[in-house]
């Protein structure tokens, strides 16, 4: 057994994220401001817990046009909504990190999808082209229409990623054990 202690305290859950400094990310093209593809669509984006973890918050990066509001979530993997922001208007200028409390929410070690929403087409996000394919291989889904992010008794339904666009989204977490 190790003498130092295991370090889970990451603003990005371990195992496929985006971004991430994983190798996977070198498929994508560069990260740039890119308009939402379509009003209300959710996307999602799966990650893996190896142990629980408090989730604390979620971010993403607006673009160069600050419209609308966006909802982001965490869900488990049969798209049951654990906790979301509920629609928060975008806020700060080109290119700001936009930092968004969540219910502190307590994730047993698994399978979760993180999602976000916009209601506006004029919003841009720092985003990055992928084929439809690529984002599929990764496990990366949608739904047409998901914003506002609902509660359990409608859950997401999660259908392979038909767009190629991917938001820079995190979760920030703290240990518990």
């Amino acid at each position: 057994m190790p003498d130092f202690p295991e370090l889970y305290d990451v603003p990005i859950a371990p195992g496929l994220s985006v971004p991430g400094l994983y190798p996977e990310i070198q498929v994508f093209t560069s990260f740039a401001s890119r308009a939402y593809p379509t009003v209300n669509k959710g996307l999602f984006y799966p990650f893996w817990l190896e142990k629980p973890m408090l989730a604390q918050q979620m971010a993403y990066c607006a673009g160069n046009t600050i419209a609308g509001n966006v909802d982001v979530g965490i869900f488990d993997i049969k798209g049951n909504l654990l906790v979301s922001s509920g629609g928060t208007a975008m806020a700060g200028g080109a290119g700001s990190f936009q930092i968004i409390n969540i219910t502190d929410t307590l994730l047993a070690q698994g399978y979760y999808m993180k999602g976000i929403a916009c209601d506006s087409i004029t919003a841009t996000m720092i985003a990055s082209n992928v084929g439809p394919q690529v984002g599929a291989s990764f496990g990366f889904c949608e739904q047409l229409t998901a914003y506002p992010f609902s509660t359990g008794a409608n859950p997401a339904t999660f259908v392979r990623l038909a767009t190629s666009y991917v938001v820079a989204l995190s979760v920030n977490f703290k240990s518990v054990m």
